[in-house]
This record gives structure tokens, sequence and C-alpha cells, in this order.
């Protein structure tokens, strides 16, 4: 066994793009859930089906997580015929690994089947939510901090209602907003909102272990105006000052 350990894997993946189609379907992996904390420990099987003509009844089922070959607990015949390898990982300790069950094959391993395991955390709460009314864009913009990493695929929404109380009790929802990906800001625009009417806003984080919502802000959209900066167009001594008087201008701006 402890020659094996040093196959690699670009080895058995040639293997199997030489060996007949009909092998692809000789094992299966199967997983109580591709995604787990990162951490915790996972189990799987590999089944054989009797009906492989390419493979020995007898074959010894391996199992490799990455690179590496890792221990089963044990092989047994199942009623059906069929033969059923399990493994357990005790610990995860990175966010993608990828699962093999291989048979031997001559001097190398065949992959009958692979599997991707994923593992991470579920979000945390996004934090510091605040939005700004912007009468250039006509839009009300919202922006948030994400919170830790995950190491999972982590989608955020920014949803929010129209109330004409203290947010208490929805009225009218209003179509999520969805971000780009990697961006933790969103626009409102224009024609959802109702510029004198409370609002009731917060910001959902999901991923495969979990969602999780921020505070709600109430707010009234023409409450948290955004002005543009006047632009200064012209300094010049004041013609209204006769005669004219030292450190006095006249400025003109839009």
């Amino acid at each position: 066994m402890a020659g094996l350990g040093t196959w690699s894997m670009t080895v058995a993946a040639l293997i199997v793009l030489l060996l007949p189609r009909s092998l692809e379907e000789c094992g299966r992996i199967s997983l109580p859930t591709p995604t787990v904390h990162l951490g915790d420990p996972i189990t799987a099987s590999c089944v054989i089906s009797p009906n492989c003509s390419h493979l020995d009844p007898e074959s010894q089922i391996l199992w490799k997580l990455g690179t590496e070959l890792q221990p089963g607990k044990g092989q047994q015949r199942l009623a059906d015929g069929r033969q059923e390898s399990t493994i357990t990982v005790p610990r995860l300790s990175s966010p993608r690994v990828l699962l093999s069950c291989c048979v031997r094959w001559g001097t190398s391993l065949q992959i009958l089947d692979q599997a991707e395991v994923q593992a991470g955390y579920p979000p945390a709460a996004p934090h510091d939510l605040s939005c700004l009314m912007n009468l250039t864009t006509n839009s009300l913009i919202c922006q948030w901090e994400p919170g830790p990493d995950t190491h999972l695929s982590t989608h955020f929404t920014l949803k929010s209602f129209k109330s004409r109380g203290n947010c208490q009790t929805q009225e009218d929802s209003i179509l999520n907003c969805l971000p780009n990906d990697g961006q933790n800001h969103c626009s409102i625009p224009r024609r959802d909102l109702l510029l004198y009417q409370n609002m009731g806003i917060w910001v959902e984080a999901k991923n495969a272990l979990g969602i999780s919502k921020s505070p709600q802000l109430c707010l009234v959209p023409m409450d948290v105006v955004k002005l543009e900066p006047p632009t200064l167009w012209a300094m010049a001594p004041s013609p209204e000052v006769a005669p004219p008087q030292p450190d006095c201008l006249l400025l003109r701006w839009e």
C-alpha cells in the first residue's frame, strides 16, 4: 500500500482517458452533502457495479483525497452483488478537496469516480448598512460590510419594502436588488421608490450552509439625500464695491 502513495493523480487521470468509456459507469461516489463546515468530518461511500466486465469482481477499492491515498473503512459485498467501500475524513482543513474512488489497474490506479467536497462557514450577518439618495443618478444607493470570508460562494441580496408606519408593517414589497459579484453595494431605481414614504431595508447573505440578515434600516429616501457639491465658476474683485476694497472678491457658483 505504501508504494501506491507515490503514484501521481496525473498518471491516474491519463489512464481514465485511455480506458473504455463503459468503465466510467463502473463506480459511483455517494456523499451525504457536498458542503460541510470547515474542520468537520465527512463520510463517503463508493459502490462498484457487478456488471462491470472490465474489472475483477474482487477489485479492491482505494481512496484518494487530493493526491494522497486515504485508508477506507473496509469493503463489503452488498446483497445485489455490488462492492462497497466507505471512508471518513476526520477533519477537512481545506476549502476544496477532490475525493477519488479508485481501483488497481496493472501497476497504476484507475479512477472510477470523483466528487468535489467544499468546506467553509455559514455567512455572518452583514453590518454597517447605510443608504444615500443620489439625485444625480435618481436612485437610492445602499452599501454594507459583508463580514468575514466564508470560503464558499455567498450571495447577497438587498431587500426592501414600503411602509406608512415605522417599518413595523409592510405595505408593498420592492424588487430585490442583486449586486454584481464581489460588490457590497446596490442601487434601487427611482421607479421603485416613494420619496416621502418610509422604507424598510436590509441585506440577506446566503450560501450552502445558511442564511443571515443584517439589522433593518427604516428611512425616508428624501431624508438621506446626498447633495452634489456646488461648482465654483469664477472669482474676481467685486465691482459692486466702490472704491474696491482689499480682501473682497465676487464669487459665482452653480
